[in-house]
């Protein structure tokens, strides 16, 4: 049985390549359709129309999305190491720098390299630090299962999203993921923990899964809101949910492509999915 689940991963990690080329390559297909017939210099008209004011309120919500992510270290070192925890003060400006290079460069060198080498500096145990980087994981993709679940009940979808899909797959795919994020809930109510290649995971407190889910999800809309104020500006009319919801979409593409920040993998599904 071992065997033959041996084999299996070693199967699709084999693929897992193959598919993210095939993902690069489809978006390149995509991009080169749309931006060929581009006039490059009015792209650069609209980027020097941005407005001083506007540019600070992107850096400045560029800023809050920062410390949030730095909260999700934090976070994690309270549920692992309890009153031993590193001070704010000291994973804030670490996580930070930890995390800008996880999108320019790659969560292995700049997610959990950068983490290792920064927080070893702290007097943390390395074997505490790449569990720490699991549990930030968890409050990135609980957040985002809570707001897409909310956006595929509740909101409005892009027009290409709704041919692609049945008429009930949005509601199915959000009662999936609340249902999720329950037995998230639930496991951190009960206390649950596991264990993971010898690494001892522990769930979240309660009051600390709450947080997960509520500063990943602010996290989420605030990013898909620097797009969206861009998006504003520059005349495109797209409804916020609809930006939200591409958004989302996109990220996804990005982690599959496994390309730093889904360079071209974010536009090209944009493109395609707000053809306007």
């Amino acid at each position: 049985k071992k065997e033959c689940l041996g084999m299996v991963k070693s199967k699709w990690t084999k693929l897992l390549p193959l598919l993210s080329v095939a993902l690069v390559a489809v978006a390149g297909y995509f991009l080169y359709g749309i931006l060929k017939n581009v006039n490059w210099d009015e792209v650069m008209n609209y980027l020097r129309s941005l407005s001083t004011p506007i540019l600070l309120i992107l850096l400045a919500i560029t800023a809050g999305i920062y410390f949030i992510l730095s909260l999700y270290d934090y976070i994690s070192f309270k549920t692992l190491l309890k009153e031993k925890a590193p001070p704010l003060k000291i994973v804030s400006p670490s996580a930070i720098v930890s995390y800008a290079f996880n999108f320019n460069l790659g969560a292995i060198i700049g997610g959990l390299g950068f983490r290792m080498r920064i927080y070893s500096g702290w007097g943390i145990l390395p074997k505490t630090v790449p569990v720490a980087a699991l549990l930030s994981v968890v409050t990135t993709w609980v957040g985002y299962t809570f707001v897409l679940s909310l956006t595929l009940i509740f909101g409005d979808m892009p027009e290409r999203a709704q041919n692609f899909l049945p008429s009930f797959a949005p509601w199915a795919l959000g009662l999936l993921g609340m249902g999720l994020i329950g037995s998230y809930l639930f496991a951190s109510a009960k206390k649950m923990a596991f264990t993971i290649k010898s690494a001892h995971f522990i769930v979240p407190k309660l009051k600390f899964a709450f947080i997960q889910i509520g500063i990943s999800s602010l996290q989420w809309i605030l990013a898909a809101s620097v797009l969206y104020i861009l998006l504003d500006h520059f005349g495109a009319g797209v409804p916020w949910i609809h930006v939200l919801f591409t958004y989302l979409l996109a990220s996804i593409g990005g982690v599959v492509a496994r390309i730093p920040a889904g360079v071209g993998v974010i536009e090209a599904i944009f493109l395609k999915t707000l053809p306007e």
